[in-house]
């Protein structure tokens, strides 16, 4: 009997096959996406309920003093280093009998604003006597890509939320850590965002060292090679000459990377972020020949990096790469701490939410800390908060210069992902919190052993009445000095 099925002809039989096998990959990545991502986020969870579990329970009784630490990732890591685990520690031995809970939310590469939109909830949860704040020097990074609405574009806050896209950065890093390179901080906010393809000419060089039997770094070497001839026949070729010398760059080899920005032709500009790249580079490597003491190599590097970046276009790392010009024109020891530096400005949205914070914390007789970061001046954050009442400072430039003065760079910081500090080691963070401890003891908690939160904040206030009486007949540093 004959077959009367009717048949399809082959192409459509393709295509239609073609499309189911695109269909199933698609919802393969998008299935691996969803658990890659859930696996991440499942760890970050982890790793907060870590932190949270070192914090203390709660009050042992109705005259523990409770203190609540606010900022960034200078706040959250360091496990039972960090400095709100060192501040309580110093707060107990410098008052016998008094019980502290010093709680650290601190949360990895936040914001004020993010702060601030948690501060009701933890108020509510931890109710402190004393809240403390280390926060804004993230606000550059993450406000500046907003629109001129000052809104975020939806996009943007779904791929900043992805913790996928942080991992895809953190193996790049590791394949150039296997390549024997190092790769530098991304590119500062506000640039042309070139230089996405750096992670595949990592990849590019390890599958040629595999294949040809060679070391990763010369294979590296022989692909940069390579591509320079390339760019010989095509040299208004602007966006191979950037991926070329941020390559350079992040291979160690920072002159041939000054060299093809520096000889592009007049056509051929290279983009803000390949010279923002080739610039923290320089100021990376600067930075470890000022801890060699060889001031003169770290300055000619600096004045290298200052030229590469047009000051229009990346303001903040001009201000990080000016601010370690003037620590290298005196001894650590003998710098001038009233000198005026580019280091402690922050965006008008890091004052808003410092000003929102105080009023929302003064509502509740909560007296408020405000922290100057490691080596930063004071001044800048007191100008920013002038006039609001409430708000006791913490400079932490002189102790810290004192410190550096018989000590290493690396015995206080890890890195300097902020230009002129970084995060803390454990010495590092023992200093800042024996900084804030100074300054509760003397300026916010009352001098007797066990204390009601009323009176804490009338303390609070009576020492923030001194502190603009202060300021009026002496300036700044009056107001944010000690006792």
């Amino acid at each position: 009997m004959a077959d009367t099925t009717p048949h399809q002809p082959s192409s459509t039989r393709s295509i239609l096959t073609w499309r189911q096998r695109a269909g199933l990959a698609a919802l393969g990545c998008a299935v691996a996406l969803v658990v890659v991502e859930g696996g991440l986020r499942l760890g970050g969870w982890l790793l907060l309920e870590r932190q949270h579990g070192l914090n203390p329970a709660g009050r042992s009784d109705p005259g523990t003093v409770s203190i609540l630490c606010l900022g960034e990732s200078t706040t959250a890591l360091g496990g039972r280093d960090a400095y709100p685990r060192q501040l309580e520690r110093l707060l107990e031995r410098a008052r016998p009998g008094t019980d502290f809970a010093v709680v650290n939310e601190g949360i990895a590469a936040t914001t004020t604003t993010r702060i601030l939109a948690r501060l009701p909830e933890l108020l509510e949860r931890h109710r402190p006597d004393v809240v403390v704040a280390m926060m804004g020097v993230n606000d550059h990074r993450f406000f500046a890509e907003r629109d001129a609405d000052g809104e975020e574009p939806w996009w943007q806050r779904l791929a900043r939320s992805l913790r996928v896209g942080k991992l895809i950065r953190f193996c790049t890093e590791q394949l150039a850590r296997h390549l024997g390179v190092r790769t530098p901080a991304p590119p500062p906010p506000g640039t042309d965002g070139r230089g996405a393809g750096l992670g595949g000419l990592f990849v590019a060089a390890a599958e040629r060292a595999a294949r040809e039997g060679i070391t990763p770094r010369t294979a590296l070497t022989e692909l940069l090679n390579q591509m320079e001839g390339e760019l010989a026949a095509a040299p208004d070729d602007h966006r191979t000459r950037g991926e070329l010398a941020m390559a350079w760059a992040t291979a160690g080899r920072l002159d041939r990377a000054r060299a093809l920005i520096e000889q592009a032709p007049e056509g051929a500009r290279v983009g803000v972020a390949a010279r923002a790249w080739v610039a923290e580079r320089l100021l990376d490597q600067a930075g470890r020949n000022e801890r060699r003491d060889a001031r003169d190599a770290a300055r000619a590097q600096l004045e290298a990096a200052r030229a590469l970046v047009p000051e229009a276009q990346a303001e903040l790392l001009r201000q990080r790469i000016t601010t370690a010009l003037q620590g290298l024109a005196a001894a650590p020891a003998t710098l001038d701490l009233t000198r005026p530096s580019s280091a402690g400005q922050f965006p008008p949205v890091t004052g808003e939410n410092y000003r929102q914070m105080a009023e929302l914390l003064a509502a509740r007789g909560v007296p408020l800390v405000a922290v100057q970061y490691p080596l930063w001046p004071v001044e800048p954050l007191a100008a920013m908060l002038e006039g609001q009442a409430g708000i006791v400072l913490v400079e932490n430039r002189a102790n810290f210069i004192g410190q550096l003065a018989g000590a290493d760079y690396a015995e206080l910081f890890d890195d300097r992902f902020a230009g002129d500090f970084g995060h803390m080691t454990p010495r590092g963070a023992g200093v800042l919190a024996a900084g804030v401890a100074e300054t509760l003891l003397a300026r916010v908690l009352p001098p007797r052993p066990t204390a009601s939160p009323g009176s804490i904040a009338q303390h609070a206030a009576q020492s923030d009445s001194r502190r603009h009486q202060a300021a009026a007949h002496g300036g700044l540093s009056a107001a944010a000095g000690g006792p």
